[in-house]
């Protein structure tokens, strides 16, 4: 965006409404619009696009990603807001079924981090 440098959707227009962009983060088919932290209003920061996949972004990575799965050992999302580890997943309160190795990952990586100069 030309002049919000904390821009976070995407740029395509929004058909039928006044809004831009769909954000990225929350335009996958992976319970879509499940979670209270997406949005089906196309003026919200959060909202999840007009259907999984709908945001060319999206489409070309999630794409690349199904062509080299078998090469593919972990999948890191780099965001650049705040300090945090998130793990699976956003849409359920319920812990993931590989919790404990999930934390383990986090853990290795954090002390790796801690460890730069």
């Amino acid at each position: 965006h030309t002049t919000d440098r904390m821009w976070r959707k995407t740029r395509q227009p929004v058909e039928g409404s006044r809004c831009i962009g769909a954000d990225p983060n929350r335009n996958y088919n992976s319970h879509w619009l499940e979670s209270n932290g997406a949005s089906s209003n196309p003026c919200d920061e959060t909202y999840g696009g007009a259907y999984p996949f709908s945001e060319s972004e999206v489409k070309a990575l999630a794409d690349y990603v199904a062509s080299i799965k078998n090469r593919i050992n972990i999948f890191l999302a780099f965001h650049s807001y705040s300090q945090v580890l998130l793990t699976p997943y956003g849409w359920t309160k319920e812990p993931p079924s590989n919790f404990d190795h999930l934390m383990a990952v986090a853990k290795a990586y954090s002390d790796a981090v801690l460890q730069l100069p």
